[in-house]
């Protein structure tokens, strides 16, 4: 392998281990609290190693909740197998959803955690997703459904209504467990689930 790929994906590599150390330290004590220090001893690097990476922890913020919305987006442009129902496509998009959720707990606590300096970012994470669940749902959604723009927000809700209780119970249990959950009572409301 030529020298410059292998030095290119070494780069990326340190640049992964450098985030999901940021994605721990600012998960357990906060944005503010946060020191370069901290990170470097996260991670196993010193702090001016860091700074060959990135520029300091407010891009390393930036770049944590930039890989997770990165993340989100691919979640929902992954290709589906064929001829699945639309409940089955809708428990597979939940699952996969949940799935990252679990593996990003910690980018999403820090996402959470700074309202008063970045509280207008979680609003348009929250329009990002109800953006991202239209588009799923223009690629085959039964017209039954009704309005397209309010099926997204009713879903969108309902995700994040079980999101959040995951989240004030620490983010233990199976979140994916909920899928089939939610697939069936958005189909199919409460009462008459199957």
């Amino acid at each position: 392998m030529p020298s410059v790929a292998r030095r290119t994906r070494e780069i990326a590599w340190t640049r992964d281990d450098i985030l999901a150390a940021a994605e721990r330290a600012f998960a357990r004590t906060g944005f503010e609290a946060t020191t370069m220090q901290d990170i470097a001893r996260e991670a196993g690097y010193t702090v001016p190693s860091l700074y060959a990476y990135f520029e300091g922890k407010q891009e390393l913020y930036d770049a944590v909740i930039a890989r997770l919305e990165e993340e989100y987006e691919k979640v929902f442009d992954a290709p589906e197998p064929a001829g699945l129902t639309f409940r089955q496509r809708l428990e597979l998009m939940l699952t996969r959803l949940f799935s990252l959720t679990e593996k990003r707990r910690c980018a999403i606590v820090i996402l959470l955690a700074s309202p008063a300096r970045h509280g207008r970012r979680r609003l348009s994470a929250f329009d990002r997703t109800i953006g991202r669940w239209t588009r799923w749902l223009r690629r085959g959604a039964p017209a039954d459904l009704g309005d397209v723009d309010d099926t997204a927000t009713a879903i969108a809700g309902l995700v994040n209504a079980f999101f959040l209780r995951w989240m004030s119970r620490g983010g233990d249990g199976d979140l994916t467990a909920r899928a089939p959950v939610i697939a069936d009572l958005f189909l199919h409301g409460l009462g008459r689930r199957r």
